[in-house]
């Protein structure tokens, strides 16, 4: 995945707010949910990068009930969190249940993180 300067990505939005989405997409090859994610982004937290936060089993359990009540973009926005991570979440705990959400993915993987869900 690309990373991109965050003056580059304002540059392309404004570029976005005078042209349109079609233009942009043409002229800068950004994908349009891409923008839509940036816009969003910058008007609430921002684009500076935050730290790397390590949270706890309970923590993403939290997060992940909040996810099925209120949907994926507002989960984004409250907690700060890139979907593919609460993706990756949802998928330990159907696979493993709450003890597939103790594992953080990293360092060495485990032999075993135990039996899978049936």
């Amino acid at each position: 995945m690309a990373k991109y300067s965050v003056q580059f990505k304002r540059k392309i939005l404004n570029y976005y707010e005078q042209y349109g989405q079609a233009a942009t997409v043409k002229k800068f090859n950004v994908h349009g949910p891409t923008l839509h994610r940036w816009k969003r982004k910058s008007e609430t937290v921002g684009f500076m990068r935050k730290k790397n936060k390590t949270y706890t089993q309970h923590e993403k359990l939290d997060i992940l009930t909040y996810y099925w009540k209120n949907g994926i973009s507002q989960t984004e926005l409250k907690f700060d969190i890139n979907c593919g991570v609460i993706h990756n979440w949802e998928r330990l705990f159907r696979e493993y249940g709450v003890e597939g959400l103790a594992y953080d993915g990293r360092g060495r993987k485990p032999k075993d993180l135990g039996p899978k869900k049936m």
